[in-house]
């Protein structure tokens, strides 16, 4: 799956130039007539078979037969573009023909318009406010995770004076998925051994595992320019890194604080406003910081530096050939320990995986930030063991901040049902920390060990000026089916749809063949996962622009490991304040003028 771009306000003005290839646009149809439903898909990472098990079966729903005696559903056209479905729609009627999209890049940007175009985007709330086809008394919107409705309902405009929490809707997510980091047990075990190791917990504790496994095949006269070494990380400049990035720094500044960012909003004064100030959020910082310390770091105190064990892996990933998804057929074949990537993983590989490789592959729960300990109670105001030294290198070897990340890991632990709150206290108390505000710190690790970042844009609409408008809507009816849901499960091997279904409770037959991967995903979910912001329902992102960067050099893990061009965590988050603060706010104006913020 290639990186889901988000659609910034330049592409939404040139996409409107966009001259359409043959195969770019549908051809005309061959039968007009209400009853044919004509289906566009974006062959992605979560593939279409689904799509194609879920079409049999609503056909032979007897109440579909019932309403469309005279039923015809084509082969669902199918293309690896992404982006390509939302284009389609705002192409028009004279170029698309397709009743019923599904892209895997957000649409809501041209919705967020007033403009010609997005009124080629049907409104759907007749399908949000109706009964679940054959479950009597379930209405659609109230089946949706509210996690995933929240993002794609908008105010009711036309109701504002009259109804003010009134709602509208435009899009139908189709994908409750998940990004996060990959770990082969198989590897692990093999180089540090067999439950001689604990999975981390912080960061700084993942980055001691990654040093033990550069030197452990160090000790063994192996480095990254040798075929059989291992490395600690292997990914594809694909933006996956990305997710690892936006989860931390949710960590640090809570779900609300890192909200607020996209929010344009800074506390001044003791209130909340639209400000550039919410640029210099510490966050945004230590999350950059974290990642370049795993993709670019230099060695510290004698050890081998990040930048040492990725300058194999980066060579290949930069050439042309190299794509995506060559990478995860090396990780695949066990030349790596860790990968950014998303629950589509083994979806895309599944030809791999059914011949018996990546069997050790799963989700392993994403590090806590450790710089997050500046937010706690036991952290000393004035330290500065998570700012970086004259030479560019962090103080990993202080004292103080062993201390610190020892108290962090076991308020994971503790939080994971590990050790109970007195151990916690003991701790504390023979570190000389006051526990008087204990609790407040529990729950902030709480809320940042059970973020989790969702996959984003995987969205299906449908043309205003569809022919098969009725159909199409009654197929996102029966997506929310039971049914359905245990089809795309079943088709996917544990993907879910956005709906709710306890598919363990319900059925465990079924649940028993899911991946390993799926499995995980699911244990997370139920074990208190929260959702991430998505940022496709956030004017500033939609309209104006804004992003967790502006990326001069491309994605993240680019800026940071890149041979030429590299940044540190500094400069990229100068980059930005300077970007927008620059002739008196001038670019912050403007992007809060094209959201219709100013």
């Amino acid at each position: 799956m290639k990186k889901c771009k988000r659609i910034l306000i330049g592409l939404l003005a040139s996409l409107l130039m966009v001259v359409w290839s043959a195969g770019a646009v549908g051809c005309n149809k061959k039968d007009d007539s209400p009853e044919t439903l004509e289906i566009y898909i974006e062959k992605m990472g979560y593939g279409v078979d689904w799509l194609d098990d879920i079409i049999e079966a609503f056909k032979q729903e007897q109440w579909v037969k019932d309403k469309y005696p005279n039923l015809n559903i084509p082969k669902p056209e199918a293309r690896v573009n992404q982006g390509s479905a939302t284009q389609r729609v705002i192409a028009g009627a004279k170029s698309n023909t397709a009743d019923l999209l599904f892209g895997t890049t957000t649409a809501t940007g041209w919705i967020y318009r007033s403009d010609e175009e997005s009124s080629n985007f049907e409104e759907l709330s007749d399908v949000y406010n109706s009964e679940v086809p054959g479950e009597t008394g379930v209405i659609f919107k109230e089946k949706m995770l509210p996690s995933i409705r929240s993002w794609v309902e908008q105010p009711d405009l036309s109701k504002a004076d009259t109804d003010p929490d009134a709602k509208v809707y435009h899009v139908f997510p189709w994908i409750n998925g998940y990004i996060g980091m990959l770990y082969n047990k198989d590897n692990l075990d093999k180089l540090l051994g067999k439950d001689n190791y604990t999975m981390p917990r912080t960061t700084d504790e993942w980055m001691e595992m990654v040093r033990s496994i550069i030197k452990v095949q160090k000790d063994k006269g192996l480095d990254n320019t040798d075929d059989a070494f291992i490395n600690p990380f292997i990914y594809a400049p694909v933006m996956y890194w990305g997710a690892s990035v936006s989860t931390w720094w949710a960590q640090y500044e809570t779900r609300s604080g890192y909200e607020k960012y996209f929010l344009g909003t800074a506390r001044i004064n003791g209130r909340d406003q639209l400000s550039p100030k919410v640029l210099e959020q510490k966050g945004k910082l230590r999350s950059f910081q974290t990642i370049e310390s795993f993709v670019g770091a230099p060695g510290i105190d004698g050890e081998a530096g990040t930048e040492e064990i990725y300058d194999k892996v980066d060579e290949d990933s930069f050439k042309a050939q190299n794509t995506f998804d060559r990478i995860q057929v090396k990780y695949i074949n066990g030349q790596g320990v860790f990968m950014p990537n998303g629950d589509w993983f083994d979806l895309e590989m599944r030809n791999a995986v059914e011949a018996g490789k990546g069997s050790d592959i799963t989700y392993m729960q994403l590090p806590i930030i450790s710089a997050v300990s500046e937010k706690l109670s036991y952290y000393k105001a004035g330290d500065t063991v998570f700012d970086k030294n004259a030479d560019g290198t962090t103080k990993e070897g202080d004292a103080t901040r062993k201390v610190y990340d020892e108290l962090l890991r076991k308020l994971v632990d503790h939080v994971d049902g590990k050790c109970d709150k007195n151990e916690v206290e003991a701790l504390y108390t023979a570190k000389g920390k006051s526990i008087d505000r204990l609790d407040a710190d529990i729950e902030h690790i709480r809320e940042a060990r059970h973020l989790m970042a969702p996959v984003e844009g995987h969205e299906a609409f449908i043309p205003s000026y569809a022919t098969a408008k009725d159909i199409a809507k009654d197929f996102l009816r029966f997506m929310a089916t039971d049914k359905a849901i245990r089809i795309f499960a079943e088709s996917t091997k544990g993907c879910s749809t956005a709906f709710s279904y306890d598919v363990i409770a319900q059925n465990p037959d079924l649940y028993d063949t899911f991946t390993d991967i799926q499995k995980q995903r699911l244990s997370m979910v139920q074990n208190g996962g929260i959702s991430m912001p998505v940022k496709a329902s956030y004017r500033l992102a939609m309209l104006g622009g804004f992003d967790m960067s502006r990326y001069p050099s491309g994605s993240i893990e680019v800026n940071f490991s890149s041979e030429s061009g590299r940044k540190t965590a500094e400069e990229m988050v100068n980059y930005d304040i300077n970007y927008y603060t620059q002739n008196n706010n001038a670019q912050w104006n403007s992007m809060l003028t094209a959201a219709g913020m100013r």
